[in-house]
């Protein structure tokens, strides 16, 4: 984001600090001690199939920066509340849908096959200061170095001469970026992988073109963007490696702490942390049913 930086207001959360205080373990009576409620706070983990067909049930929109959703079954935690980062998972789906053009959407190995590159013929051929390792790493991998876009004629035993370079999403890349493509081709032995620029090009355009912090969603644009995420191969993270998915809280674990906060003596003090208008009539109700 360029310009400067503005201040935005706080997330609007579900549970309050007090509400938090409670779930630790730590809510306060009317007689001012603390009376311990069981609440399981270990981290959760979110299995890489989580998102499976009928695993999910999409809520809404939350603040036009998140998808509230609860994933059904996550092994040991059982249902859980999540946020999904509507950017980062758009990005994620757009990078995918991008690779997929230029790459074929495998994955980058040595088994991969080169893309099928669009040409930029450079009106005036630029000389690229190469090392002879370098030089031979160009001439006995030509043709893969071709099929992804350069064009070269050698000029001595130390320099190349580039007369042709790849265009990708109508951008050409540059001669340092094929120096770059070289040497890692001449390290790492790997001939069919993307040259770096590619792939740096690729996340730039899936990060600038995807949904947005403050953009407003419907539900059915939830629910689809959620289901696009979970057809990607990396759903669990954006394309630059930020998480797409934060777990909240285990609805197991909640309901036995709201369980347990309706059978405290004297909760006049608890229920009035807990947000929900609604929650809190169920909770007198189940009070009166014991007595």
């Amino acid at each position: 984001m360029q310009g400067k930086m503005q201040s935005e207001a706080p997330l609007p959360s579900i549970l309050s600090l007090s509400d938090l205080a409670v779930f630790a373990g730590h809510s306060k009576s009317c007689g001012g001690k603390h009376d311990s409620v069981p609440f399981d706070l270990q981290p959760l983990q979110l299995p890489e199939n989580c998102l499976k067909p009928g695993n999910i049930r999409v809520l809404n929109q939350i603040d036009g920066k998140f998808i509230a959703m609860v994933i059904a079954s996550t092994q040991h935690a059982g249902a859980v509340l999540t946020l999904v980062d509507q950017h980062a998972a758009d990005e994620r789906v757009r990078l995918e849908e991008l690779r997929e053009k230029y790459l074929g959407g495998q994955a980058v190995s040595s088994q991969q096959s080169m893309g099928n590159m669009k040409q930029c013929v450079l009106q005036q051929a630029r000389t690229v200061t190469v090392t002879p390792t370098e030089a031979g790493a160009w001439e006995l991998h030509r043709k893969p170095l071709e099929e992804w876009g350069w064009r070269c004629r050698p000029c001595n035993s130390t320099s190349l001469l580039l007369l042709a370079v790849p265009l990708i999403e109508g951008k050409a890349l540059s001669a340092a970026d094929f120096r770059e493509h070289l040497v890692q081709i001449t390290e790492t032995k790997c001939i069919r992988a993307p040259p770096p620029a590619l792939l740096r090009l690729l996340i730039s355009k899936a990060c600038r073109s995807a949904i947005m912090f403050g953009d407003t969603l419907l539900q059915s644009e939830c629910v689809n963007l959620v289901d696009q995420l979970a057809c990607t191969c990396q759903p669990l993270q954006c394309a630059h490696g930020r998480p797409t998915l934060s777990p909240i809280v285990s609805l197991k674990s909640l309901h036995a702490c709201l369980h347990a906060l309706a059978s405290l003596q004297g909760n006049d003090k608890v229920l009035p942390r807990i947000s929900s208008q609604r929650l809190k009539a169920q909770l007198n109700r189940k009070k009166r049913s014991r007595e």
